[in-house]
């Protein structure tokens, strides 16, 4: 089950921030989304390459150079 988040609205993010992500993996056969039945391990076999069948966390981040206002352009879509 995929979950993408975007935030209602730019945001400035001044210079040297850091950002700290978390990801959560079930892998029992309590998790309804496990696509897994029996559950097994998730292991790399493909040299750091991803199926859609495997577990994945990214964090993707779009940036662009901040310009005055850039914090009141909305990126909610109609």
């Amino acid at each position: 089950m995929a979950v993408f988040y975007t935030f209602p609205k730019m945001l400035k993010i001044p210079a040297g921030s850091t950002f700290v992500v978390e990801g959560v993996f079930d892998n029992t056969s309590n998790n309804p989304h496990n696509p897994n039945h029996p559950p097994k391990e998730v292991r790399d076999k493909n040299d750091g390459s991803m199926r859609t069948t495997d577990e994945m966390f990214q964090f993707i981040v779009t940036y662009l150079p901040y310009e005055i206002g850039d914090e009141n352009i909305s990126l909610k879509r109609e």
